[in-house]
């Protein structure tokens, strides 16, 4: 339990890199670009979740699958709407090199599944899903 290779060694060594999505696995589209283009990458990029950013790389927002189903719930016709037009602004974020725990606890904190890894300019440089920390061994309920 208290080895480095632990449960509690990888809650205080694991970091976000070592977990994250990153290069073209990371599910991203520009903000003008159809809805229905969104969700084919979301889809295909399988996390549940599309970055949404603008012409120059910076993160404007996300769509969730949970966005997705509120967009519906609005409007039954989404042929018109662009993916800015349903992404949820400013979504939660997280920079590398923090840990990989850390993340957890602010998934459990948000109720979120994503969280998208930042870099200092606000670009997408890679996404977390909460399965992946709980299938690496994490758990929020013994973070001190």
């Amino acid at each position: 339990m208290f080895h480095p290779g632990g449960s509690l060694g990888k809650r205080l060594l694991l970091r976000v890199e070592e977990m994250m999505v990153l290069g073209a696995n990371i599910p991203m589209v520009k903000g003008e670009i159809p809805l229905s283009d969104a969700i084919v990458e979301m889809t295909s990029k399988r996390l549940g979740a599309t970055c949404v950013v603008d012409d120059a790389g910076r993160l404007l927002g996300i769509i969730t699958d949970g966005d997705l189903r509120r967009q519906l719930q609005r409007t039954k016709n989404i042929s018109n709407l662009s993916a800015a037009d349903a992404m949820t602004k400013n979504p939660k974020t997280i920079r590398k090199g923090s840990l990989a725990a850390t993340a957890l606890e602010e998934m459990e904190s948000y109720n979120i599944t994503q969280l998208i890894v930042v870099d200092e300019n606000h670009h997408p440089v890679g996404m977390l899903h909460l399965h992946d920390l709980v299938k690496a061994g994490l758990r929020g309920d013994t973070v001190g």
